[in-house]
């Protein structure tokens, strides 16, 4: 896990339609101050971010929390003096501020006084630059201090809340590209009855290799999920997973109304491993896990997230994820377990049905929030 995280992106952040990006300067400006939230994936690490933008002399500056492995609310405690109590060990929460520039279409944020709000340590300071060319949004390449490549999104607040027109078809499956133009694609299925007016769940399904589908058509129908299947994604490293997984979350939340407090993962395998990862990435978004062959990658989902675990009669890792579903029985936690007559493999569509079915009832009492 990278504790020193150094991000160099292209941001894209005017409100002008794009064939006026190159218009009034100082109509420009006057979008700068406010509340920015983002996110870059360097290393196979998801980070979230937060910058309050204010006008200062002849230009702005903001001051940013940027946390990963903790619920916003726990991050914004931590900002707060009130050091949080993490479930995974490399929680981390950074404090910095930004000195902040406009020079012509080209924003550059340049960060200082960063500081590990968990133990004091110094941070290396966020670098963001780049041009602005669409309403609201950051989209770019990321790195860290040992140039290891990444993505990274930033977006002013309240503009997920309104969703792009609905142009795609409801009830099929169809191949999207993300919107941001980057190189990272998936498989979606919009339920019949989809409405563009109420919070939905997603749930994103990992393929071990590659050229993933949504996980069951049918359960997406009888809950009204999203289910979308990553298209790069399959075993390796974990940064492309992860790369995947949140340029396609981001694409969701900019296409539909996800109810961010329903976002599932699911997978097979390796697929499964990085579906456990994305509970631990994701704690106050993500509301269950689908494993299927296997249990655990970076870490225990947080308690508050259910799992259902599915494994072959013949699996190799029928005793791992076993094991898994024993501990969380006696932890508490919400799970149910399925072992199917196969080896290592996907399984019955009728079990995937039943696991939608069983989360859709065991985690939505808590209704959407956008």
């Amino acid at each position: 896990m990278c504790k020193v995280l150094l991000l160099t992106a292209i941001l894209i952040l005017s409100l002008l339609p794009e064939s006026s990006a190159a218009g009034d300067a100082a109509k420009l400006a006057d979008l700068l101050p406010g509340v920015w939230r983002g996110e870059s994936t360097v290393g196979g690490a998801a980070y979230q971010h937060l910058i309050r933008v204010q006008k200062s002399g002849a230009g702005w500056t903001g001051v940013s929390i940027t946390w990963f492995a903790l619920t916003e609310d726990q991050a914004q405690a931590a900002a707060r003096g009130q050091k949080p109590k993490a479930e995974i060990a490399v929680a981390l929460c950074v404090q910095q501020q930004f000195a902040i520039k406009l020079e012509g279409e080209i924003v550059t944020f340049k960060g200082y006084a960063a500081q590990n709000l968990f133990n004091g340590t110094k941070y290396s300071p966020d670098i963001l630059s780049g041009k602005l060319i669409a309403p609201g949004i950051v989209a770019g390449d990321a790195a860290d201090a040992k140039k290891t490549n990444g993505i990274f999104r930033l977006w002013k607040d309240g503009v997920l809340n309104k969703p792009l027109a609905l142009t795609l078809a409801k009830g099929k499956t169809q191949e999207l590209g993300c919107v941001d133009g980057g190189n990272y694609h998936y498989t979606c299925y919009l339920p019949k009855n989809y409405d563009p007016d109420k919070p939905a769940p997603v749930l994103i399904n990992f393929s071990p290799g590659g050229g993933g589908q949504p996980l069951n058509v049918k359960a997406a129908e009888e809950t009204g999920w999203i289910m979308a299947g990553l298209t790069e994604s399959k075993n390796g490293e974990m940064a492309p997973i992860c790369e995947n997984r949140d340029a396609v979350f981001f694409d969701l939340c900019r296409r539909f109304n996800v109810d961010m407090k329903h976002v599932y993962f699911s997978g097979l395998s390796g697929g499964a491993r990085a579906a456990s990862s994305s509970g631990v990435a994701y704690p106050g978004i993500c509301a269950g896990v689908i494993c299927i062959g296997a249990a655990y990658g970076l870490g225990v989902p947080p308690k508050d997230q259910a799992i259902f675990y599915i494994a072959g009669e013949t699996d190799m890792n029928k005793n791992e994820v076993k094991g898994a579903y024993d501990a969380s029985q006696r932890s508490g936690r919400k799970c149910a377990l399925i072992i199917h007559p196969g080896g290592h493999e996907w399984g019955r569509d009728a079990d995937h049905e039943a696991a939608v079915k069983w989360m859709h009832a065991n985690t939505e009492k808590a209704g959407a929030v956008k």
